[in-house]
């Protein structure tokens, strides 16, 4: 080998360290963004619950899953309709603190019981038709805060939204 061979091979040994340093660089900055980042899964869904010797009662449950690998605290429930944001109050306790694969359902009845006033007249009582049209019901969104300041958001599942729509155009008679 003479002495170009061997000068040539040392800046292409050069620029491949300097390239794989540079990826690496990317890589961990990547992962130290990304891993420790909240990941939930959020779904609002209409449920019949069965208990023994009772009639059914329909529960708008919604169901909260941490994917991330850190725990997470949730500090609200909220929904979104057309352009409005609303807070959900609930009966029990806030926060609540997830670890890593926990998950929590929450669970609202559609109609008055005897120590909840129920979800529709908690929800919508207040909002005027004027304000919600059909269309932005089918849209409706349930989100979730956490204490970091991370929001999700998943649009809500056709049946509750049908339920909604019935309960708005029924200006919210009691239709069990």
């Amino acid at each position: 080998m003479d002495t170009v061979t061997i000068q040539l091979w040392g800046v292409l040994g050069t620029w491949f360290s300097g390239f794989f340093t540079c990826a690496a660089v990317l890589l961990s900055l990547w992962f130290g963004i990304y891993k420790n980042k909240a990941k939930l899964g959020v779904h609002a869904g209409l449920r019949k619950i069965y208990l023994n010797g009772t009639p059914e009662l329909d529960y708008c449950v919604i169901s909260i899953t941490n994917k991330s690998q850190i725990p997470v605290n949730i500090t609200l429930i909220g929904w979104k309709i057309g352009k409005n944001y609303y807070q959900q109050l609930f009966p029990s306790t806030f926060p609540i603190l997830l670890n890593p694969g926990d998950f929590k359902d929450l669970q609202l009845p559609l109609y008055p019981t005897n120590n909840f006033s129920g979800f529709l007249d908690e929800t919508f009582k207040s909002i005027q038709k004027s304000e919600i049209k059909t269309k932005t019901v089918k849209n409706i969104k349930v989100i979730v805060g956490t204490s970091i300041g991370q929001s999700f958001k998943k649009k809500i599942e056709p049946i509750l939204a049908e339920k909604i729509i019935e309960y708005m155009s029924d200006s919210g008679k009691d239709h069990r």
